[in-house]
């Protein structure tokens, strides 16, 4: 092997890249992976670079190789390790839990989140982070650091399960919902029809020629499923829709928009 190939074999190279996002920590390979195909599902990052910033791994491993998945060795919640994963000029960043067995995971999750925040705030570009936490009892914590979306893992999986003893099938209809790679997803996306109620925007998404569903709303960071019919879409409101792409629901809401314009 030629010495050009054993830094990004071992993970001591300097990211250059910009645009890109970042995955913290390597609970296992097939997690990151799984991560990594959802994100590659979506047309709107199908080309996005993906790099792994991890202390565990001692070389990059063939299938993130294999899939262009580039590595980082070190700490996330170093500085230095991520300036060199270039996490100032990264579009996203996912943090995910370094232990899956032990909750004080999420003391680490905020640090590197913290650490993210500043970077954010010295250089004056946006960085969408994404952080999974495994206590709900952490949640407090977690939202010090500004993390923009937190995932609670503790009880979902003991919950779906009732669920489905309870409504036979509801499994298949989640796994669906949360999948890029097949059928429709759940999008929250912003909207500019304020004072127009729910119902008249989810009558008109039944005539829409494409298929494409509103089911509820996210008001101040709650989401509000299947509302009382005279609720009406308020400043900063993002309406809950069911489509097969984003682009299906902006091209819906021009329409909309044109014809409160006409009328």
């Amino acid at each position: 092997m030629t010495r050009i190939h054993v830094p990004l074999r071992k993970g001591l190279i300097k990211i250059r890249m910009k645009q890109h996002i970042i995955i913290c920590h390597c609970p296992s390979e097939n997690k990151v992976l799984q991560i990594v195909d959802e994100i590659k599902a979506s047309p709107e990052h199908r080309d996005a670079p993906v790099v792994v910033v991890a202390a565990n791994l001692d070389e990059r491993p063939d299938s993130f190789r294999e899939r262009n998945i580039l590595f980082v060795k070190g700490e996330p919640t170093n500085e230095e390790t991520l300036i060199r994963a270039n996490v100032q000029e990264a579009q996203g960043v996912f943090i995910l839990a370094k232990d899956p067995a032990s909750t004080s995971s999420d003391a680490c999750t905020f640090a590197i989140g913290t650490m993210i925040e500043h970077i954010e705030e010295e250089t004056g570009n946006p960085i969408h982070t994404v952080a999974e936490m495994l206590s709900s009892r952490s949640r407090r914590m977690v939202r010090r650091s500004s993390i923009d979306s937190i995932v609670v893992s503790e009880g979902i999986t003991d919950r779906v399960m009732v669920q489905e003893f309870l409504h036979p099938g509801i499994h298949n209809a989640f796994a669906q919902l949360l999948t890029n790679t097949e059928g429709s997803q759940l999008y929250v996306c912003p909207t500019a029809q304020k004072g127009r109620r729910l119902i008249d925007i989810q009558c008109a998404a039944l005539q829409y020629k494409d298929h494409l569903q509103v089911i509820g709303l996210s008001r101040g960071g709650d989401a509000m499923l299947n509302p009382d019919k005279q609720v009406a879409v308020e400043e900063g409101d993002m309406l809950v829709v069911l489509a097969e792409s984003k682009k299906q629901f902006t091209e819906f809401e021009n329409v909309c928009l044109a014809e409160s314009t006409s009328a």
